[in-house]
């Protein structure tokens, strides 16, 4: 499946790359955004690439794009990165903190609940962390946290309890064991539109510990634009914009006040892209 980048025309907007620049997409996927920011380059600039997930780097490697040097780390230590490559600033820095197509489609990871998949939800296979290994072993009061924390979900505490319940005659190993806990947990309207997205969001972020690579990397990415170079970020919920506009307030300039979204016309084409919200940053020191 081919993973379509959001807010491209947004990102190539406020990003501005362009011939001889350097420029850090931070969070690679499918490569769609570093396909478009090479066209920019024409031929004549640098994008270093990093992609957590080596199955996406493998994928990244094949796509030969022009200009694109693939690490594969983790976005947070983009500053020893780029050092690796005797660079010590940058023109720009991509962060699309989106989940990537192929990690919902193709995976077989479980981060589809629409999907019955082993819960594992990993970004990376060197994590020794699943979300079979959380599900199965954190009281019930953790896990609530997490499910209030991470994703928001009024009933939170009624899952939690009911995984705990659940789990004394049988492990939580699949997908569809967990759906069908959450169904039990929660009204039917809930369960359709809000709480089973919520859970297996609150889960891949414990995994995965996303916000904490989110404040870090933004603050990476603050530091290693140099004077007038710019930092654009896509998030796709609250807990992560919120973190973004707040590091982006701290100095610099902010070039998007309220955050962009995705046009009508977008969001038809690519549903993901209705929940994505952009900012971006100058470095004016």
């Amino acid at each position: 499946m081919d993973h379509k980048p959001v807010l491209t025309d947004k990102v190539m907007q406020y990003l501005d790359p362009q011939p001889g620049k350097i420029i850090i997409d931070g969070t690679l996927d499918g490569c769609g955004h570093s396909q478009e920011i090479s066209k920019r380059l024409q031929g004549n600039g640098l994008i270093i690439g990093i992609e957590i997930d080596k199955d996406l780097v493998k994928q990244a490697i094949k796509k030969n794009i022009r200009g694109l040097i693939v690490e594969k780390n983790n976005y947070k230590n983009m500053k020893e990165v780029i050092a690796k490559h005797n660079i010590r600033s940058v023109d720009g820095v991509l962060l699309d903190f989106g989940m990537s197509s192929w990690h919902l489609e193709e995976s077989g990871r479980g981060f589809s609940f629409q999907r019955n998949e082993p819960l594992d939800m990993r970004f990376s296979h060197e994590e020794e962390k699943t979300a079979a290994s959380i599900i199965n072993s954190l009281p019930e009061n953790d896990l609530a946290d997490i499910f209030q924390q991470y994703g928001e979900e009024r009933h939170a505490r009624k899952i939690a309890h009911a995984i705990v319940a659940t789990r004394k005659h049988e492990r939580i190993i699949q997908t569809q064991q967990l759906v069908e806990i959450v169904r039990r947990c929660t009204p039917r309207a809930f369960f359709r539109t809000h709480s089973t997205t919520k859970i297996f969001q609150a889960l891949r972020i414990a995994v995965n510990d996303e916000l904490n690579n989110v404040r870090a990397g933004i603050q990476a990415a603050m530091e290693v634009v140099k004077p007038g170079g710019r930092v654009v970020a896509i998030s796709f919920h609250s807990l992560e914009d919120r973190i973004v506009k707040s590091a982006f307030r701290t100095w610099g300039a902010v070039l998007t006040k309220k955050g962009v979204s995705a046009s009508r016309a977008e969001q038809l084409l690519n549903p993901r892209s209705r929940s994505a919200r952009l900012r971006a940053w100058e470095n004016k020191s």
